[in-house]
């Protein structure tokens, strides 16, 4: 599998660069438009960081919310379930990302005020895209009429 490829060249080179897939760390990084630098965990993830982790077969990057004894609390950007993830299924992080043209370190002050507004209002956004959902929903059933 490709997932499978991804994690060796990993733990081989060290890092790795890759187009990322899917809508769940949106808006930050759109599908197959953006492009990522993992780097091989060479130390302890903290908050806000970005981590890429296994999940049954998948290959996921979502978002810590928090950092527990043996696990972390982790939520893509456009996510509204929690997840527990242990260290061991956590392979390497985001450290710099392309989001089209524009380039973001993970330490550059414009990002940092991104991960901090929309991470500590998680669960006023979660409320809102539970909303948006229902609302998404009802529109299906009025137009099914």
């Amino acid at each position: 599998m490709a997932e499978h490829k991804l994690i060796a060249e990993l733990m081989q080179s060290g890092e790795v660069i890759y187009t990322t897939s899917g809508v769940s760390m949106y808006p930050m990084l759109r599908n197959r438009c953006d492009v990522v630098h993992i780097k091989k965990c060479d130390r302890p993830l903290k908050r806000y960081d970005l981590p890429l982790y296994v999940r049954g077969d998948a290959l996921v990057l979502h978002r810590i919310l928090k950092v527990k004894n043996d696990h972390y609390i982790i939520c893509g950007d456009n996510c509204i379930n929690i997840e527990k993830i242990p260290f061991e299924n956590v392979y390497g992080y985001v450290d710099e990302f392309w989001r089209g043209k524009r380039h973001y370190k993970s330490t550059d002050l414009r990002y940092r005020i991104y991960v901090h507004i929309w991470c500590d209002f998680f669960y006023i956004r979660r409320a809102i895209l539970i909303l948006k959902l229902k609302a998404k929903n009802a529109a299906k059933k009025l137009s099914a009429k």
